[in-house]
C-alpha cells in the first residue's frame, strides 16, 4: 500500500512539472507559456529570457504599437489568436507565404518581421512604420483579392513527388555529416485547386553520413537523413529523396541517387583498373535538380484560388 502511494505521488508531481514547463501562473491564471515562445519564433526569429510580463509587453507593441488593459491571460490569448490562427482566421506564416507568392511568386524562409519589410520594399519601395498589424493589413488589402485570404484544410496524402533545385554544391570531400544544403521548390502542389506547397519554397536536406574518396578506386558517398519540408500554413510535411531520371551531371562520372537517398559515384574506368587510382568525391553542382516524395498523410490549411 505504501509502495503504491508512493506511486501516485511520483506520477502526480510528474504531471504538475510537465503542466509548469508549458504554463505559466500569474495571479491564478495560466498563460499558455509554451504558445507564446511559439510567437515569439514567429516573429522574432527565437524566444525570449525576459519576465512573462514584459514579454507579452513587447510582442504587443509590435503588433498593435500599444499596451493592453486587460488581464496577462487575456492579453496572451489574443496575441497567440492573431499570430498562431484559428479555423476561421489564418495564422500569420500562411498570411506571409500568401503575400509572397502572390507578389514575388516565392515563399521565403526566416522571422516575419524581417519578411515583411522585404514585402514592404517590394510593393512601396521602402519599410512602412508603425505596428505590424496595420501594415500587414495595408499588403493585404493591396495585394489580395477582396483584402483577404480564403483557406481550406485538404489531405496531402504520401507519395506526391516536388520537384526542387539545389541551391549550393553537395562535395564530399568538403561537406559533414549534420549540414545542411538548401533547396528550391520549383513547382507548386496543389490538392484539388488548394495551394499547399508554393512553387519557391525553400527547403533544407541534412546530410546523415559522408564517405570520401579513397585509395583503390573507393569512391565518395554523401547521404541523406529525412527532412521536413514547410507547408504554406507552416505544417511541416515529412520528404525524402527519391531516385533521379537524369543521371548525366557530367560526361566523365556517373551519378545515381537511390531511394535510400545515398548519392554514389561510379569510377569511369574498369574495377582493376581502378584499383590504381584513388576513387572520386561525390559531387553534385548547385543547381541540380532531385525529387523528393512525401511520406506520410499531413493535414494542411491550404489557399483556395
Amino acid at each position: 500500500m505504501l509502495v503504491l502511494t508512493r506511486k501516485v505521488t511520483i506520477i502526480f508531481l510528474l504531471t504538475v512539472l510537465m503542466v509548469c514547463l508549458n504554463y505559466y501562473p500569474v495571479n491564478g491564471q495560466i498563460i499558455p507559456l509554451a504558445l507564446i515562445e511559439k510567437a515569439e519564433q514567429i516573429l522574432y526569429g527565437q524566444s525570449s529570457e525576459l519576465p512573462i510580463k514584459e514579454r507579452i509587453e513587447q510582442l504587443e507593441f509590435t503588433l498593435y504599437n500599444s499596451y493592453g488593459t486587460e488581464s496577462l491571460q487575456e492579453r496572451a490569448e489574443q496575441i497567440i489568436h492573431y499570430v498562431l490562427g484559428s479555423d476561421v482566421h489564418p495564422s500569420l506564416i500562411f498570411l506571409f507565404n500568401t503575400l509572397e507568392w502572390t507578389l514575388t511568386n516565392r515563399s521565403s524562409q526566416g522571422n516575419l518581421s524581417y519578411r515583411l519589410a522585404e514585402l514592404e520594399k517590394i510593393v512601396f519601395g521602402m519599410v512602412q512604420k508603425g505596428a505590424l498589424v496595420a501594415r500587414i493589413k495595408q499588403l493585404e488589402e493591396l495585394s489580395l483579392p477582396a483584402g483577404q485570404v480564403k483557406q481550406q484544410e485538404v489531405n496531402l496524402t504520401e507519395d506526391i513527388e516536388i520537384a526542387v533545385t539545389l541551391l549550393e554544391e553537395i562535395d564530399s570531400a568538403r561537406i559533414k555529416a549534420g549540414e545542411l544544403i538548401n533547396y528550391r521548390v520549383e513547382e507548386s502542389i496543389k490538392i484539388d485547386n488548394i495551394l499547399v506547397i508554393p512553387a519557391g519554397t525553400t527547403g533544407q536536406l541534412v546530410i546523415s553520413k559522408v564517405e570520401q574518396a579513397g585509395r583503390f578506386g573507393r569512391d565518395g558517398r554523401v547521404a541523406f537523413a529525412l527532412s521536413e519540408l514547410v507547408a504554406i500554413d507552416g505544417s511541416l510535411v515529412p520528404v525524402k529523396l527519391i531516385n533521379n531520371a537524369d543521371n548525366s551531371y557530367s560526361q566523365e562520372i556517373a551519378i545515381g541517387l537511390s531511394v535510400l537517398g545515398t548519392v554514389i559515384i561510379s569510377h569511369p574506368v574498369g574495377l582493376l583498373a581502378g584499383l590504381l587510382y584513388n576513387g572520386q568525391e561525390a559531387v553534385i553542382p548547385a543547381n541540380s535538380s532531385f525529387r523528393l516524395v512525401t511520406t506520410r498523410s499531413v493535414k494542411i490549411k491550404g489557399l483556395a484560388l
